[in-house]
């Protein structure tokens, strides 16, 4: 979706584009992999410097770590895959 200030890429599905290098494809909350073309994940900037706000809401990203908030795990270019810490085997 493209307006003035900015356009969406659409990523991650069979007609989606490739992020640049400095962008991973975003998607929904619970979404760590998509084999079957399901969901379109849109193109978000890492910004692993990024200042996030200071409120612990851990959410267990996609690469099985815990980040303190969805801002940290987006800042670091990983999707969340849950709320919460991730459980260890």
């Amino acid at each position: 979706m493209c307006t003035k200030i900015a356009c969406t890429k659409v990523c991650g599905t069979r007609g989606g584009v490739q992020c640049s290098s400095d962008e991973f494809c975003q998607f929904p909350k619970g979404v760590c992999s998509n084999p079957t073309d399901q969901y379109a994940g849109t193109c978000k900037k890492i910004n692993k410097g990024g200042i996030c706000p200071a409120i612990a809401k851990p959410v267990c990203g996609c690469d099985g770590k815990t980040y303190i908030n969805d801002c940290k795990a987006t800042n670091a270019g990983v999707n969340i895959a849950s709320e919460g810490a991730c459980k260890t085997p």
